[in-house]
């Protein structure tokens, strides 16, 4: 998802025929997992044939620099794309939510900021692309309940540290939730405004793959992280699920239901 150390840009492209031009951007989901191999994977396993692939994720970027330094190169690749994944607004809040504690705001304020202010970045991106492209389809979701790596705590504190000083364990997860899944708000907000974005909903995803109980896709149990075995144990890779395990991976466990809720209709595979 976002790495603070990486700063890379990724641009793979790959071609068959009959199928649809596929642009991905955002931060380093789509620079480290799971939007880079794993999801070409995914679509060649289902058959889903595409004219084309391309990646232009940067690890580490905001919604913020998207919508203003990057936004020339937004237009430029969404002119010649079907579909546009956006992976996007975990370094927004990474960016945003230490300030915020730190003004003494609880979590539930912070969780408004950071709501308010990138809704803002991600209407100027979504319209951006549309003005490039009428016809290009916008898809987009709010991550997965992450951070089950045992070296991830620092991170999670570091977010909404609110969280961690009014609440213990379980409780402190379910504020701490709470508030990040925020973005999946955004997601679904941008899709009720424009008929040209989807959002879909991955949230429990991994949960439900590792047997987390009352955890079901699109509704968490927000009391728990994802589960370790789909998430690394180190701490700078915290935000990504993990790429071991072939397609038991948390990689391949959120790109198949990735390719259930959006691909196999939106590329009809």
């Amino acid at each position: 998802m976002f790495s603070i150390l990486v700063f890379l840009t990724l641009v793979v492209a790959s071609y068959a025929t009959g199928g649809k031009r596929i642009l991905i951007l955002g931060d380093s989901w789509g620079t480290i997992s799971p939007a880079t191999e794993h999801f070409q994977k995914k679509l060649n396993e289902h058959k889903c044939e595409m004219d084309g692939f391309s990646n232009i994720a940067i690890g580490g970027t905001t919604a913020r620099e998207w919508s203003g330094d990057y936004l020339d190169r937004v237009k430029s690749h969404a002119a010649n794309a079907d579909h546009v994944w956006i992976t996007l607004m975990g370094n927004d809040a990474l960016e945003q939510m230490p300030g915020c504690a730190s003004t003494g705001k609880s979590a539930p304020e912070c969780g408004d900021q950071l709501l308010n202010v990138t809704t803002g970045y991600m209407t100027t991106i979504v319209e951006a692309v549309h003005s490039s492209n009428p016809n290009a389809q916008i898809v987009g979701f709010g991550y997965d309940i992450m951070f089950g790596g045992l070296g991830c705590s620092f991170v999670t504190h570091d977010l909404f540290p609110q969280c961690w000083k009014q609440y213990k364990g379980d409780d402190a997860t379910k504020c701490f939730n709470t508030e990040l899944i925020r973005i999946q708000d955004i997601w679904d907000t941008l899709a009720k405004t424009y008929s040209f974005v989807n959002a879909i909903n991955l949230l429990g995803t991994t949960q439900v793959a590792g047997g987390v109980q009352g955890a079901a896709i699109g509704k968490p149990n927000l009391s728990k992280m994802g589960p370790s075995k789909y998430w690394p144990l180190i701490p700078y890779q915290c935000f990504h699920p993990n790429t071991s395990g072939g397609d038991a991976s948390g990689a391949m466990v959120i790109m198949e239901q990735f390719y259930k809720q959006y691909w196999s209709h939106a590329l009809g595979c």
